[in-house]
């Protein structure tokens, strides 16, 4: 593709639209959480902050690509055989053999790609993911149309200036569209399976566009992490990807393992005490006893704090949450934000 000369480029300057309130958001936010199955009562224990709003950026590219592309693809076809039994006898057998060749060839697609330019929810969660980012800002676009999720950029609109793009923003937004296009070409390839796709682009960025996004979050620390609920001002679609989450078979696997552990060890112990009985070894052993049941106690407790039933996490959070909303001056929760917090039960029908 070469080095880009941005002079040669005019970049449009636009911004998410805000449809939702930060009050609207904030309600929402602490709803979703709590009713969520897969996150765990111990997030009644959280430090919640105001919510705030926090703005990201991203380079959008239009371009067409010219890819060249070279794979060896496979067609599967079955065979007989004749082999032996495990008694030893001759049978005719079958079997599947893929015949492999080679091919190669062009196409030529234009591709909508972004890159991010800034995000400031870095600063208010410790496990920020890019990647994730950039794919949920292009699928929200998708979803929503690129008239009715951007207007656009006047100064003063919000409270951050345009980032002005560097050239490797445009080269990486463009080499992304140019995967997008690969990745469907071979999966579009003839035969049955495909192995060693490489290819080529050439590419000509037609337009670049960098798009403010306003995003909302509702930030709490946990456990001394921080973790936050985010949504876009555009669409109120909760995001709880920083947010922590437990698998309640899991942990009742671990709790279960502990009490075996703990059911094998003290037996061996009251054991080592009744074989050691001299007054010498005595102290050594209810030293020994002390320290690996302490460690079994504090194990034991902890499991099984962390491995109580969805529905006893629903009850609490449910408590808690009408507590949060009092002091936060919110609605009382309604029946049908109420029955959210039963909706696994209908998922595990």
């Amino acid at each position: 593709m070469g080095v880009i000369n941005l002079e040669q480029i005019e970049i449009d300057y636009r911004i998410f639209k805000r449809n939702h309130t930060l009050k609207e958001f904030e309600r929402e936010a602490y709803l979703s959480l709590f009713t969520n199955e897969n996150i765990p009562s111990v997030i009644c224990e959280g430090v919640f902050k105001e919510a705030q709003e926090a703005y990201s950026q991203y380079l959008f590219v239009v371009a067409e690509h010219h890819l060249r592309y070279t794979a060896e693809i496979g067609y599967n076809r079955t065979e007989q055989y004749w082999g032996e039994t495990l008694s030893g006898k001759r049978e005719l057998k079958e079997r599947t053999v893929t015949d492999w060749r080679s091919i190669s060839g062009e196409t030529e697609e234009s591709a909508l790609s972004s890159c991010e330019l800034s995000n400031a929810l870095k600063e208010y969660v410790d496990d920020f993911q890019e990647e994730t980012g950039v794919e949920d800002f292009e699928n929200t676009v998708e979803e929503t149309g690129w008239k009715a999720a951007v207007s656009p950029y006047a100064e003063g609109m919000v409270s951050v200036e345009p980032v002005h793009p560097k050239s490797w923003h445009v080269e990486a937004a463009t080499a992304r569209g140019a995967g997008f296009i690969a990745t469907h070409c071979e999966f579009n390839l003839p035969g049955d399976i495909s192995d060693n796709f490489q290819y080529v682009a050439e590419s000509k960025v037609n337009a670049c566009v960098n798009v403010i996004v306003s995003n909302y979050i509702l930030p709490f620390e946990l456990n001394g992490k921080k973790y936050g609920v985010t949504a876009y001002a555009l669409n109120n679609k909760m995001r709880l990807q920083y947010c922590p989450t437990e698998n309640v078979e899991q942990a009742q696997k671990d709790r279960d393992k502990t009490k075996r552990r703990t059911s094998l060890f003290l037996p061996l112990l009251f054991f080592m005490i009744w074989f050691f009985a001299d007054i010498s070894f005595l102290p050594i052993v209810w030293m020994a006893l002390y320290a690996i049941g302490h460690r079994l106690y504090w194990e034991q407790k902890t499991i099984t704090k962390s491995t109580k039933t969805k529905e006893e996490w629903q009850i609490e959070k449910r408590e808690k949450l009408k507590v949060l909303f009092e002091e936060k001056g919110f609605s009382p929760l309604n029946e049908t934000e109420l029955k959210r917090f039963d909706a696994w039960k209908q998922t595990n029908n």
